[in-house]
């Protein structure tokens, strides 16, 4: 049974840790936006943990949702990073995301609970 549980835990400590992170002034960006697709593929990963071998459930969506609302407001208490609604937009969009692949895997998988 604790077995289940550490990846996302895991998972979750980690991120907040990355969101917290000091980054160097002078991180340079491939191409434009992609902090906004790591923050989406971030939240739908750490959604596919949560989710794994269990039901969906609109309450863990929600919890992580408002999870990352509360990383990212705890970034514009730091000196080193920033709030972004952006971040904020892409993050649920990620969860968004991970139900919808979860919801569809589900869907053609027959007895396993959706």
């Amino acid at each position: 049974m604790i077995l289940r549980w550490w990846l996302p835990v895991f998972a979750s400590v980690c991120l907040a840790w990355l969101m917290l992170a000091p980054l160097p002034a002078d991180t340079p960006h491939p191409w434009p936006g992609i902090d906004k697709a790591e923050h989406l593929l971030a939240y739908a990963v750490l959604t596919l943990l949560w989710l794994a071998r269990r039901p969906i459930r609109t309450g863990v969506a929600v919890a992580i949702v408002l999870y990352s609302l509360v990383l990212e407001s705890a970034q514009g208490l730091t000196a080193y990073r920033a709030v972004e609604a952006a971040d904020m937009l892409a993050n649920a969009l990620g969860v968004s995301l991970a139900l919808l692949l979860t919801w569809l895997w589900r869907r053609r998988r027959p007895g396993v609970a959706a």
